[in-house]
C-alpha cells in the first residue's frame, strides 16, 4: 500500500484509506461537555438525559450525546419559541383591535 502524507490535524486511517479530523470532528460528546455547552449543570443534564429530554446514547456505561441531535432539539426549540412569541403578539393585537372596536 502506498504511504499517503499526514496533513496537520489529520490522521490516515491505513485500513480504509479514509482520513478523518482529530479535533472538531467529534460526533457525540459527553454529558459533562454538553452541560458546559447548555449553560447548566452537569446534575440537571445528567437528570434530562434520564427523563429522556436530552437526546442520549448509551455505550457500555457511558452516556454520549450525539451533536446532531443536540442541533436539532435546540433548533426545534428555538422554532417552537419562536411561534408562540408570535401567537403572543397576534393575541395582544387581537386584544388592541377588540378594545379598539368596543371604545
Amino acid at each position: 500500500m502506498a504511504e499517503i502524507p499526514e496533513s496537520k490535524g489529520e490522521t490516515h486511517l491505513a485500513d480504509t484509506g479514509r482520513r478523518t479530523k482529530e479535533h472538531g470532528e467529534r460526533l457525540c460528546l459527553s454529558v459533562p461537555e454538553t452541560a458546559r455547552m447548555l449553560g447548566i449543570s452537569r446534575g440537571l443534564a445528567y437528570e434530562l438525559a434520564r427523563s429522556g429530554q436530552l437526546p442520549v446514547l448509551r455505550l457500555g456505561k457511558r452516556l454520549l450525546v450525539p451533536k446532531i441531535a443536540l442541533e436539532r432539539m435546540l433548533s426545534q426549540s428555538k422554532q417552537e419559541s419562536a411561534q408562540l412569541v408570535y401567537k403572543s403578539l397576534d393575541f395582544n393585537q387581537s386584544q388592541t383591535d377588540k378594545r379598539a372596536v368596543t371604545s
